[in-house]
């Protein structure tokens, strides 16, 4: 199971290199993103659901995707990109290794 402490290694060790690009910023840039490639990543891509979930400018938002697609290298609209990120930040949230709110 995943709780066994041998099976999350491995787990951890993939999603902070994919996520690496992120987990590097400064604390509250590294917050500010997570945050906003969760958020993204669970409304599938819904800027306008996006925007209103973050209280942020659609311009605001639109920086901030650009932004992650670039840190992290991926296009957050292909639905594998999407997947493997979203189980990712899921992954590090459920062991402990980060805190999304």
């Amino acid at each position: 199971t995943i709780n066994n402490a041998h099976n999350k290694t491995p787990i951890i060790q993939l999603a902070k290199h994919e996520l690496k690009p992120i987990l590097k910023l400064k604390e509250a840039k590294k917050v500010e993103f997570l945050k906003t490639l969760y958020i993204f990543l669970k409304n599938n891509g819904n800027l306008q659901q996006t925007m209103f979930d973050l209280s942020l400018s659609m311009s605001g938002l639109v920086y901030r995707i650009q932004k992650l697609e670039d840190l992290l290298n991926k296009n957050l609209r292909n639905s594998k990109d999407s997947f493997e990120l979203m189980f990712c930040i899921e992954a590090l949230e459920i062991l402990g290794e980060v805190e999304i709110e």
